[in-house]
């Protein structure tokens, strides 16, 4: 006799009543609620009813009156859209504080309080497979609480949701904010693959902001291409040509992800000249004492790199704070080294060198976005230094805010940004047999099926059949795929 396994029943979803963003970021996170009206504009028809579907026949709007962000956090004075990508739990692995409360809190505390604390930044470097990211907070608290990158990303989810909700009751006293009533739209990284983004969405449903798993409310948008729909649609963006190439450079104000230009290279080698400044041993003995003494450095430093607009003597004075666990070590001045070409420097020379390995490209637009776009001094050095001519390099008005305009845009109209292309070469493997599913460089239609298979069991009795996938650099599978060449992403059975 056989039977059949009943399947889970899946709760009725329910209607959606906003659309809301989440930037989540490497050093700060934020959201956007965008607003009905929004809606209708991004969604016109023409005269035989069918909807526009390119970005040129879009008409230019304020976004800023359609599209609401936060700007005030708990623990900070200043309006900045997103809040410090931190947590801070205690030695149980409860939430104590985020945002600008867990830097707050754990620079307040005694070094022997502090050990009884655990400070996270930076976690969503752990989803980028393509490069190894360690933390020994991490690791100590995977060790004494058994807590995962998903955990985390969870908990912060939590903590951010609860902000989602008194802004959205700010916005609309008789609104009732439900999560399970919103379409999320959350902006990643361009070199995120599918496993990066399944990680995401199970810390979404940990955080009770989507009913399941397999929920359709979901929308991922890059983060690049966030900023360019919030630059291309709104009235005060700049005016491109329907046919030009633009090539866009997401600069975030304190650590970025990806490539090696990314401003973790900047903050790395800042701390590197206070550790020269200052000593070697002095710096990591006060490390060792505290937790995170280069908290205090870095929120100084994220400041002084903006601010620094670069002059013909080559010098700049900021105050930076350097904690007393430093401090009290340190016998005597290592050498004074210049802030500028010592720091500066680092990231635009190999934001150029990874700008001049960008090939298909012929005098493109180079559109700025993200919190150190502000940076005069780096915009005038990628006028200066880029192939291409001074004008072209093109700042967003919206600086650090553009990918929260951009991607509530992208959540009601995917369709508006009809020609993506692969990345990789997606390749199916099953039974010792690999195929290639999309060939690197394809066209990518959003919201399309681009490919269809059937797999048969190699056996009768067989119940289920699994398929592997892997994605690898190859523009054609012209060569078997080996560990050093591909990556799996993951399984359908």
């Amino acid at each position: 006799m056989g039977g059949t396994q009943s399947k889970v029943a899946q709760p009725k979803p329910r209607p959606v009543r906003q659309h809301i963003s989440i930037d989540f970021g490497t050093s700060h996170s934020g959201f956007a609620v965008l607003t009905g009206d929004l809606i209708s504009i991004l969604n016109p028809t023409s005269n035989n009813g069918i909807a526009a579907r390119t970005l040129d026949t879009e008409q230019r709007v304020q976004l800023d009156n359609h599209i609401s962000y936060n700007a005030s956090w708990p623990g900070s004075t200043s309006p900045y859209p997103k809040a410090p990508t931190a947590i801070l739990y205690d030695k149980c692995g409860r939430v104590v504080a985020w945002g600008n409360e867990a830097r707050k809190q754990l620079v307040q505390m005694k070094a022997e309080e502090q050990q009884k604390h655990i400070y996270l930044d930076r976690f969503k470097l752990f989803l980028d497979t393509s490069r190894e990211h360690n933390d020994p907070a991490m690791a100590k608290l995977t060790k004494a609480c058994g807590k995962t990158i998903v955990d985390v990303i969870g908990d912060y989810l939590i903590e951010l949701n609860k902000a989602i909700k008194e802004f959205v009751n700010r916005l609309d006293p008789i609104a009732k904010y439900d999560p399970f009533n919103v379409k999320w739209c959350v902006t990643v990284p361009a070199m995120w693959n599918d496993a990066a983004k399944d990680k995401m969405k199970r810390a979404m449903h940990k955080a009770q902001l989507i009913q399941t798993l397999e929920s359709d409310r979901i929308v991922f948008c890059s983060e690049p291409m966030a900023g360019l729909l919030a630059e291309t649609l709104s009235n005060t963006g700049h005016q491109f040509g329907r046919t030009d190439p633009i090539l866009l450079v997401d600069l975030e104000l304190v650590p970025g992800l990806g490539a090696s230009c990314g401003s973790t290279i900047l903050d790395e080698h800042f701390l590197d000249m206070i550790r020269r400044a200052v000593g070697h041993k002095a710096f990591d003995e006060g490390v060792a004492e505290k937790q995170r003494p280069g908290l205090t450095l870095v929120s100084d430093w994220e400041t002084a790199k903006v601010q620094f607009i670069g002059s013909a003597d080559r010098n700049f004075e900021t105050r930076i704070s350097i904690s007393r666990a430093i401090m009290k070590r340190r016998l005597q001045e290592a050498g004074d080294t210049p802030l500028v070409p010592g720091v500066m420097v680092v990231l635009v020379k190999r934001m150029l060198d990874r700008l001049k390995r960008v090939r298909g490209f012929t005098n493109p637009h180079i559109l700025c976005v993200g919190g150190f776009s502000q940076s005069q001094y780096l915009v005038q050095e990628l006028r200066k230094r880029l192939p291409v001519p001074s004008d072209r390099v093109v700042v967003s008005r919206n600086g650090a805010s553009a990918i929260l305009f951009g991607a509530p845009v992208f959540a009601c109209r995917p369709e508006l940004v009809s020609n993506q292309v692969a990345r990789f070469t997606h390749v199916s493997s099953f039974n010792g047999q690999f195929e290639a599913l999309i060939n690197k460089g394809s066209t990518m239609i959003p919201d399309v099926v681009m490919c269809t298979k059937e797999y048969r069991p190699s056996a009768c009795t067989d119940k289920e059949i699994v398929v592997d996938i892997h994605v690898t650099a190859m523009e054609k599978l012209d060569r078997p795929l080996t560990a050093g060449n591909s990556t799996k992403i993951g399984k359908r059975g």
